[in-house]
């Protein structure tokens, strides 16, 4: 079973580490339980283990999700969709939520794809030597 639910006080080091198994450019423990009160920490638990996270930015209008990883073992079971669906009762009132995916992740286009992403733009070479497409989805 997957519950998500927002981190708790805590529970950072958890998100760091599933970051630093999934992101090269994970957030430390520190700057996850510091971030400002306008990002939003998702955490995915399948059967009462951390499986995977979520961070956004979320203003009056609009969002950014900033990160998404869910832990190698845990992938294709739903998790990734089960965060971006509890990002979306999270928005609640904001019209459009943006994001930047690396050109060769086509899983997580898929995903963001399957999830009423489009793409909008693109940022040359955002992710080191390669591109980020910019992708958005209209809420409301």
């Amino acid at each position: 079973m997957i519950e998500v639910r927002p981190l708790r006080e805590g529970e950072a080091l958890a998100a760091s580490e599933i970051e630093k198994a999934c992101l090269s450019t994970a957030w430390s423990e520190g700057q996850i339980r510091d971030r400002s009160p306008e990002t939003v920490y998702l955490l995915a638990l399948v059967d009462g283990i951390p499986a995977g996270i979520l961070s956004a930015s979320l203003s009056l209008y609009d969002g950014e999700l900033l990160n998404i990883a869910v832990l190698p073992d845990f992938r294709g079971k739903g998790v990734a969709q089960a965060l971006l669906e509890a990002l979306y009762t999270a928005m609640q009132g904001l019209s459009e939520l943006f994001l930047e995916v690396a050109e060769s992740n086509l899983p997580a286009q898929r995903l963001y794809e399957k999830n009423g992403f489009s793409a909008v733009g693109r940022r040359k070479g955002f992710y080191g030597g390669e591109d980020a497409l910019v992708m958005r989805k209209q809420i409301c």
